[in-house]
């Protein structure tokens, strides 16, 4: 489904019934035309994948089973997607991806799901319970990443602005960076290992906190 000034175009429906051991499949696509400026999404324990693309558009996908759906709205440029349960609330199974231009604003919010990113910058936030998160490729930017016990794997091409990772109780933290000079703060109760950068008092803030699991920073 296009957005085109007020009115609403279906760009893509599908929806597979898969046999009777099987529930049904739904998938639908939207693109989103205008100057959307943040994309929030919230999936349960759907997995998000969100690709950064040249242009103007914003494409979502969505792909779920057995009765689960999704809804969207759009206000003042900020674009709101999520997995919406049988009983009306937020969250279950549905899948979500996202094509957006890297200059895009992005939040997302899982359970169990696992969020992969590529390709982004500017400013970003991830949170899971227990979801892996994969941040890759990512140009200068202020990034956030939690989760509760999910491992934390992100890599910028460019050197980032802010980088805040939290992995909770057990979640493994991996960051890579250009090599340079950076502002460490490092707490975890597995091992620490950094190398390829520099600590000290300038250059961009990286803080990596995890109770039990092991915090990686490599320069390349």
């Amino acid at each position: 489904m296009r957005r085109d000034g007020m009115g609403w175009v279906i760009c893509g429906l599908l929806s597979v019934a898969c046999g009777d051991d099987h529930p049904e499949i739904n998938s639908e696509s939207y693109e989103f035309q205008g100057a959307i400026h943040t994309v929030v999404i919230n999936a349960g324990s759907g997995s998000v994948v969100l690709t950064g693309k040249a242009g103007s558009l914003v494409s979502v996908s969505f792909s779920s089973e057995g009765g689960d759906s999704f809804q969207f709205e759009e206000v003042a440029g900020r674009l709101s997607v999520g997995s919406l349960c049988q009983d009306g609330t937020l969250g279950c199974g549905t899948d979500v991806a996202v094509l957006a231009p890297p200059g895009t604003d992005f939040e997302i919010f899982t359970d169990s799901g696992p969020v992969t990113v590529t390709g982004m910058d500017v400013i970003g936030r991830i949170e899971t319970t227990s979801g892996a998160i994969f941040a890759l490729d990512l140009g200068p930017m202020i990034l956030s990443t939690r989760s509760l016990s999910g491992d934390h794997q992100v890599t910028f091409d460019e050197v980032p602005l802010e980088v805040e990772m939290e992995g909770g109780q057990s979640g493994a933290l991996s960051l890579e960076v250009p090599q340079g000079d950076y502002q460490l703060d490092i707490s975890a109760g597995g091992t620490i290992q950094t190398s390829g950068i520099q600590d000290g008092p300038s250059g961009p803030e990286l803080t990596l906190s995890t109770n039990t699991g092991d915090v990686t920073v490599t320069g390349r």
